[in-house]
């Protein structure tokens, strides 16, 4: 509602704008002063004509019409840059992801439609279907948990997600994805080394010699020195 007036507003200044400037720009200039002769007294002959002075208001609806211009294109800019480019690509991306039938679109389809229009607890609550369908749909566990971080700002519900999943049985890269992402999220949004580093020795433990095991060993350096970090600031 509060996104409504605003735009009601801002296209109700568009438009008053306009008609301010079409009025302005319909203003016929002030008469020029050309200068008088002057008599003088007992005489007659004319006095020297002085040389035209440029009325001062010769140039003032000119620049006031300028002025306006100059809003209009502001609020304009703003409206375009605001509003109107981001509906668009909400537009390119909902026919990218929707198919012309509905009946052809899969649950998955429907679901990034509806991240595409900006609808992401509608979005969310699809995965969730998708999920107690496909359990072991990774790509739906993957979605759920970056809708709740990087669109709806909770950490704690993307963290919740991915141990719920890491928790069941899964192939190897996928265990593995979520456990590193698990040990990324305690270390940078809960400030849990401790728990981050239990997650990355899990996958050292649980998958010794393989490549996800040495990104491990890189992602624990990287907790450390963040944790070192961490704890310099605090002591400060």
């Amino acid at each position: 509602m509060n996104t409504l007036l605003v735009r009601a507003a801002v296209a109700l200044l568009l438009a008053a704008l306009v008609i301010l400037a079409v009025q302005e720009s319909k203003k016929p200039d002030p008469p020029a002063f050309t200068g008088s002769s002057l008599m003088d007294a007992g005489t007659s002959e004319s006095a020297p004509t002085p040389p035209p002075t440029p009325p001062p208001g010769g140039y003032r609806n000119q620049v006031t019409l300028f002025t306006y211009l100059i809003l209009i294109a502001v609020a304009g800019g703003v409206m375009v840059l605001k509003w109107i480019i981001p509906a668009i690509g909400d537009r390119v991306a909902d026919s990218f992801y929707s198919s012309p039938e509905a009946s052809e679109q899969t649950p998955t389809h429907k679901a990034m439609a509806l991240v595409a229009q900006g609808e992401y607890h509608k979005a969310l609550a699809a995965f969730e279907k998708i999920l107690a369908e496909s359990p072991n749909d990774r790509f739906a566990v993957a979605e759920m948990a970056r809708l709740h971080q990087d669109k709806l700002g909770d950490a704690d519900a993307a963290i919740s997600v991915l141990e719920s999943a890491a928790a069941g049985d899964w192939p190897e890269d996928d265990k593995c994805f979520f456990l590193l992402r698990l040990a990324d999220l305690h270390a940078t949004h809960r400030n849990d080394f401790t728990r981050a580093r239990d997650l990355l020795a899990q996958v050292q433990q649980e998958f010794p010699g393989s490549r996800h095991a040495a990104n491990a060993v890189h992602k624990l350096r990287e907790i450390e020195e963040a944790e070192f970090i961490a704890s310099r600031g605090t002591k400060a």
